[in-house]
Order: C-alpha cells, then sequence, then structure tokens
C-alpha cells in the first residue's frame, strides 16, 4: 500500500466478509481498515505481514479476526500505526508465525494457536 492510498475492507458491510490475500500485506504509507462497519472481518494470510508506515486499524468495535496460514509467515511492524484492540489472531494448523517486533495483545482478545507454531 503506497503513501496515499486508503483501504477500507468492510466499509458498508451488511453481513461478515472474508478476504483471503494469497500473498504478502505490506504497508509503507496510506491506511488499512480492517472493518468501520458493525460486522466482523476475518483477514486470512497466507504471507508476511509487514509495515514501516501508514496505518493499520479497525475502526469498528466489533471483533474481527487475522488467521495466519500460509506456511511459515511474519509479522514485522517497524514503523507507523498499528491499532489492534478489536483484533483476534489464529495461527492456522501447519502454520508459523514469526513476530519479529513488539505485538500487544489487547485485554479480552485471544491469539490461538491450530497446532501451529509461534515462534
Amino acid at each position: 500500500m503506497n503513501s496515499s492510498a486508503t483501504f477500507v475492507a468492510n466499509a458498508t458491510a451488511t453481513a461478515a466478509l472474508t478476504l483471503n490475500v494469497l500473498g504478502d500485506i505490506s504497508i509503507t504509507g496510506g491506511s488499512f481498515n480492517m472493518s468501520s462497519s458493525a460486522v466482523a472481518c476475518t483477514l486470512n494470510l497466507s504471507g508476511n505481514f509487514t509495515q514501516s508506515g501508514g496505518t493499520f486499524t479497525q475502526t469498528s468495535t466489533t471483533v474481527s479476526t487475522i488467521n495466519f496460514i500460509g506456511g511459515v509467515s511474519i509479522f514485522n511492524q517497524s514503523g507507523g500505526t498499528y491499532t489492534n484492540t478489536y483484533l483476534n489472531y489464529t495461527v492456522g494448523t501447519g502454520s508459523e508465525l514469526q513476530v519479529n517486533s513488539a505485538f500487544t495483545l489487547q485485554t479480552s482478545r485471544t491469539f490461538c494457536g491450530e497446532f501451529g507454531s509461534y515462534t
């Protein structure tokens, strides 16, 4: 995502949304909003999550989920703003998640492994 883009996955949806990303998410600027409506969004990510700028957030107060589902995934947030107040996380079966930066799990949120691993 470049410095001027805005992406809202679930802007006006009235039913839950699943977003399948068959590769990496890289945010260098702009804004990625998981959901701004009152319904949940599920992000199935088969690659890495890298953020060096911009904003990753969810402005809805409905809890959404990020599933790391593809082999070995890397989470690296080196810049920008990452707000995960209303996000749960899952490492899928047979998957591995390497967290290469500070990561705070918010109160009342979950981080689950389905026989995957977290390093």
